[in-house]
């Protein structure tokens, strides 16, 4: 065998590297990651005052905001990315694949109307917030699919980390 490395030396071993490559953690990484990118769904409430403001002042300016509100959590809750995930063509890389996508087209199509850049019908607003959140649920199923799977016998615990991190984020993307 070669000399041992020393206190001062900081150069990781290959067989510490392939460890860190190859450690199931790195995924729950991932995982809140992609939490990050899905869990902007739960604070809706702080600009949905200035969204009817903006773009809703009739009378059924708050049932319209509502509205979209119901699309992003409909879209969000409905099951297609699980029955995705599990199929042959799925798993928590794909899956996070239409997660992106589906929530680039929805937050693009948002951008554009709230920066005037186009005047969408409400039924064409209704769909991007339905895409928003059902790219969000993507995210999520992708992160907690992962971790049940990483940690089979913690999957509790794994699986709470990754939803804890998911409702913490409105929290944290409120800071600035």
């Amino acid at each position: 065998a070669g000399p041992r490395a020393t206190r001062g030396d900081t150069a990781p071993s290959p067989w510490k590297a392939q460890r860190l490559r190859s450690s199931r953690w790195i995924p729950v990484l991932a995982g809140l990651t992609l939490e990050i990118c899905g869990g902007s769904i739960y604070i809706t409430g702080l600009y949905t005052s200035d969204l009817k403001r903006r773009f809703f002042t009739g009378e059924d300016g708050q049932s319209l905001v509502e509205q979209l509100v119901f699309a992003s959590n409909l879209g969000m809750w409905l099951p297609g990315p699980g029955l995705f995930n599990d199929s042959r063509y799925g798993g928590a890389r794909n899956t996070a694949l239409i997660a992106a996508l589906l929530t680039l087209v929805g937050y693009t199509g948002l951008w554009a109307w709230s920066s005037g850049i186009v005047e969408p019908r409400y039924w064409q607003v209704w769909c991007m917030w339905f895409l928003w959140g059902h790219g969000s649920g993507w995210f999520d199923n992708a992160a907690v699919t992962t971790a049940a799977k990483n940690f089979p016998h913690q999957r509790g615990r794994a699986v709470a980390l990754i939803k804890a991190f998911y409702g913490f984020l409105g929290s944290l993307l409120t800071q600035g």
